[in-house]
């Protein structure tokens, strides 16, 4: 390996350590992105550990905390499993916002105007 090789992957694995989902970024490019910075990051490290880093740091980098706690309680066995859970939450999470609770109904009786015309 010569030093400059040695040397990226050092500034490989500082960003991979750095890495969090930005704003708007939707997971499956966050995802890649992390794939991409493990194996620049590791390049001789058997595919287990690969897999098992990359799981750790997409879930780490998440910018929604209740996701991210809800997959570390998961095991996953790989980065698409854990993606796969991720893009699940999300959907449940929205799918949720969606209903309104409405606690109370207040009635206004309008005084008879010009527009209540009845024929």
């Amino acid at each position: 390996m010569k030093y400059g090789d040695k040397h990226m992957q050092h500034v490989y694995q500082v960003q991979l350590k750095g890495r969090l989902q930005l704003a708007g970024e939707n997971l499956q490019h966050f995802e890649v992105d992390i794939l991409r910075l493990v194996r620049l990051a590791y390049p001789t490290a058997p595919p287990e550990f690969l897999e098992q880093l990359s799981i750790q740091h997409f879930i780490d980098g998440l910018r929604d905390s209740e996701t991210q706690q809800a997959l570390r309680l998961g095991r996953h066995r790989s980065l698409n499993d854990a993606l796969s859970h991720a893009l699940k939450l999300i959907a449940a999470k929205v799918a949720s916002r969606g209903h309104v609770k409405v606690r109370r109904v207040s009635a206004v009786d309008e005084a008879p105007g010009q527009d209540d015309v009845w024929e």
